[in-house]
């Protein structure tokens, strides 16, 4: 029986684990830096191991589908494992580069709100205290020693499984940390005349249901704007004898 590349279908991720299922024992990377770094070369059964593991990782780590994740290094068999896992886990990834000052790392991973550094021992020391002016939670050293407030690539997937990973957790609207009540008002504020629109996605629920639910989201949202300024009563002008009625002064 022959295999044409057309029949495997999806992301990297998907055709790691095809592949690792027809032709386990073929080498999925070779790993040859130029440098004094060994060769190293990892089959297709090998790598899918280790995107399961790392995707397992990700889901204890309660990072669920729609969070963003980030990563800074060389090419790699970690960085193309960690890449793979994030798509297997339903997380999106960002890229830094491993020549960026920290200030200028810090800034994108608060404005991508990335949940978790998955980051090159030899980048890493500028990051050990990373968790406590950015929204990372964990810092993890994909390639040696961790330093204080970072834990080790071996401690982050101690214990897991090489499996693929359990079904991705969807964070519905308003789980999260965007404040909707907030936006919604300020498009009314500056008089905002356009759609808005839901984009939705779940493996898992049938999309009539997601796009009932984010009709209604919407729709719940919408703020019906007053038909007059708030101060209007101030040109009302004084009727003096009725607030005297009012007071009770006769």
């Amino acid at each position: 029986m022959s295999t044409h590349v057309r029949d495997v279908v999806g992301d990297s991720a998907g055709r790691i684990r095809k592949w690792a299922e027809l032709t386990p024992d073929h080498p999925a990377i070779i790993d040859d830096r130029g440098d004094d770094t060994p060769i190293r070369t990892v089959t297709y059964a090998e790598l899918d191991r280790l995107v399961n593991r790392i995707a397992n990782a990700l889901h204890d780590a309660d990072i669920v589908q729609g969070e963003r994740v980030a990563w800074m290094g060389r090419n790699s068999v970690e960085v193309i494992a960690f890449i793979n896992a994030a798509m297997r886990a339903g997380v999106s990834t960002v890229a830094l580069n491993h020549r960026m000052r920290r200030s200028d790392a810090a800034h994108l991973l608060n404005f991508a709100n990335a949940s978790l550094l998955w980051v090159e021992s030899d980048a890493a020391t500028q990051f050990d205290d990373l968790t406590s002016d950015t929204r990372v939670r964990t810092v993890v050293v994909y390639d040696g020693a961790p330093n204080p407030g970072q834990i080790s690539a071996d401690d982050f997937l101690a214990a897991q499984p090489d499996t693929p990973p359990p079904p991705s957790r969807f964070r519905s609207l308003g789980d999260g940390q965007v404040d909707f009540g907030a936006v919604f008002t300020k498009l009314q504020t500056y008089d905002f005349d356009g759609w808005a629109t839901l984009e939705w996605e779940c493996f898992i629920k049938n999309p009539e249901d997601g796009a009932a639910e984010g009709a209604k989201f919407i729709r719940d949202h919408i703020i019906r704007v007053a038909d007059r300024a708030f101060d209007d009563f101030v040109k009302s002008g004084a009727d003096k004898a009725a607030n005297r009625a009012m007071l009770g002064l006769g």
